[in-house]
């Protein structure tokens, strides 16, 4: 029998702002006072806002009927978001790990992954507010990247990240509780600003107890639609992407991860950066997950479903990221 081609997703809209008229129209309004800090030193009222930022959003498509993997490049840390080398051909995307409302509280106390990419890239926030004023003509471009129960990232392009924020002590409720001074020293200002590709993709909302087969192809469909409409814009893809959706969403790092390598190989993602953290225990999660990729490389879409189900993944507790990785009861590497 003949297997048809996948429903590729489709672009919902796109639109292009002036840097400059969105740090004008839509500047971001900082509720927290340390993050009005390093805005002070990054984005002192001389910066210069030079160039465009386009910001597309997207939808549908099917999963193929196989799934396989790809090359996986393992990063000790974070986001660099170092430029690429020389030799290197792909476009760089960053993910950011999203509420399904884009953009929405990176203004705010809190500093999370998502938070930390806003405060270092602060036309993001502006960004969110265009969107959702209704500054654009496009009807499909809204401030959600979910909409529906169905996934629908947004891409956005040339980003001016305009300074570095050293979390080790200052990451979640830290940073809010910090002095400003010691936030401060903690913040580098980067002059001339560099350019980041960032996709926003939202997670599972958080549950309890066993994955199911219904949640576990939810996630393979999500990461599969945003993981595709970066090699449809951009073709060869390199992805940066880490324990997404795995504190404050609680998911189960071992899986998500699994999950990610196997959704970017059958979306035609060249390599996969994943930046593990810098615990071993978060590298452990990475190791089995990539193991796992490895066993279900070539597997139709439904087995490895029907495999992740039957080694009895669970859910996690939101915001439990740092405690030892046991892989699944029954896991699919044991037998």
């Amino acid at each position: 029998m003949r297997v048809l081609p996948a429903r590729e997703p489709r672009l919902l809209g796109e639109f292009s702002w002036l840097l400059k008229d969105l740090a004008v129209a839509h500047a971001p309004q900082w509720s927290c006072r340390n993050k009005s800090a390093v805005a002070a030193l990054a984005t002192p009222p001389d910066a210069r806002h030079e160039g465009h930022l386009l910001a597309s959003r997207w939808a549908g498509g099917e999963l193929p009927a196989y799934i396989s993997t790809c090359e996986v490049d393992r990063r000790e840390g974070f986001f660099t978001y170092a430029p690429p080398l020389a030799d290197d051909h792909t476009v760089h995307w960053h993910m950011n790990f999203a509420d399904p409302y884009l953009f929405g509280h990176g203004e705010g106390p809190l500093m999370a992954q998502d938070e930390l990419q806003i405060t270092e890239h602060p036309c993001l926030a502006s960004l969110g507010r265009a969107i959702e004023s209704g500054d654009h003509d496009q009807e499909g471009l809204k401030r959600f990247t979910r909409e529906g129960g169905q996934a629908t990232p947004v891409l956005v392009q040339g980003a001016p990240r305009r300074c570095v924020v050293d979390t080790t002590h200052l990451y979640g409720d830290n940073f809010a509780r910090a002095s400003q001074e010691s936030v401060v020293e903690a913040t580098t200002v980067i002059d001339p600003p560099t350019l980041s590709n960032i996709i926003a993709l939202a997670a599972l909302s958080p549950e309890s107890g066993a994955y199911t087969s219904e949640q576990i192809r939810r996630l393979l469909q999500t990461a599969y639609t945003g993981f595709r409409s970066l090699v449809l814009r951009s073709e060869r893809v390199t992805l940066h992407t880490g324990h997404w959706g795995c504190g404050a969403f609680g998911g189960n790092k071992g899986l998500v991860t699994a999950v990610q390598l196997l959704a970017a190989g059958a979306a035609g993602v060249e390599q996969v950066c994943f930046w593990w953290g810098r615990t071993e225990l978060d590298r452990s999660a990475l190791e089995h997950a990539a193991a796992v990729a490895e066993h279900l490389n070539g597997a139709s879409v439904e087995d490895a479903v029907a495999q992740f189900v039957a080694a009895g993944y669970r859910w996690g507790i939101a915001n439990e990221n740092h405690v030892p990785y046991q892989p699944p009861g029954h896991c699919m590497l044991n037998k």
